[in-house]
């Protein structure tokens, strides 16, 4: 079953819990409001953690909670 985030899902504060257990780069950075780019450098650092899926990369909804419960990342602090 697919579940879509759409762009009026995110504007409606779905709650973590809502959101499918994998998301994918955009969906992700939709989720969280930030550039593509940046959530690129993010899982470059290894601060967002990913699991492969043949050629496709889905993040862990548990993985972008983990990140912005980190009180010493800076997006998490801006989000505060």
């Amino acid at each position: 079953m697919k579940v879509e985030v759409s762009e009026r899902a995110v504007a409606a504060s779905v709650t973590f819990g809502e959101l499918p257990l994998g998301l994918t780069v955009d969906e992700a950075r939709r989720v969280l409001r930030i550039g593509r780019r940046q959530l690129y450098q993010a899982i470059a650092r290894r601060d967002v953690h990913t699991v492969k899926v043949g050629r496709s990369i889905r993040i862990p909804r548990s993985s972008l909670e983990a990140w912005l419960a980190d009180p010493d990342h800076e997006l998490a602090q801006s989000v505060r």
